[in-house]
């Protein structure tokens, strides 16, 4: 019975890995199934006055736009400005952040800058590179969540993989102390 029940457990553990390496989140029986999903991107912004991202000459009247220390147009930067801004309305949400390519770096539960709840990061490769999740926020009261100790603390099995999708190994957490390895 155990050993059915063990199987059971890794079984669905595997089909969830499955979904959500194939981006099916939304197939998954969740707390979180009514969260917006919203888009951040990992990218640095500058915007002013100036030669290069790092030199603003407060003097200089024409405004340029940068992401990554990249020139673009403003179009371009006000995209990757929304992704940032949206930090402010993740009350919470399903976060989705991208690189500068569109490419899926990480997907979680957060609020605003805060994790809460299931997270999963990815190689460039798009293979599932860790699995783990954060102490969740099950009270449904938000205020002060990172005083009353919530805030993206480790909590439960964190799995790490390599490129091949092997277990390379696994933690497990409590509270954001490691307890085993």
């Amino acid at each position: 019975m155990r050993r059915q029940k063990t199987r059971l457990i890794l079984t669905t553990i595997m089909l969830g890995l499955h979904l959500i390496s194939r981006g099916q989140l939304d197939t998954i029986k969740s707390t979180y199934n009514n969260l917006d999903t919203l888009i951040f991107y990992n990218v640095g912004l500058a915007a002013g006055p100036g030669k290069d991202c790092n030199n603003f000459d407060l003097t200089k009247k024409t405004i340029k736009y940068y992401v990554d220390c990249k020139e673009v147009s403003q179009t371009e930067y006000l995209k990757f400005k929304k992704g940032k801004d949206n930090i402010a309305i993740c009350t919470p949400c399903v976060s989705k952040t991208l690189n500068k390519d569109g490419t899926l770096e990480s997907i979680g539960v957060m609020y605003t800058d805060c994790r809460v709840g299931f997270w999963v990061e990815y190689y460039s490769s798009k293979k599932v590179k860790v699995v783990g999740y954060y102490k969740e926020n099950d009270t449904g009261n938000w205020d002060n969540i990172w005083t009353r100790g919530y805030c993206s603390k480790k909590n439960g099995t964190w799995t790490y993989y390599d490129e091949d999708g092997k277990i390379t190994r696994q933690e497990i957490y409590k509270d954001g102390t490691i307890i085993n390895k």
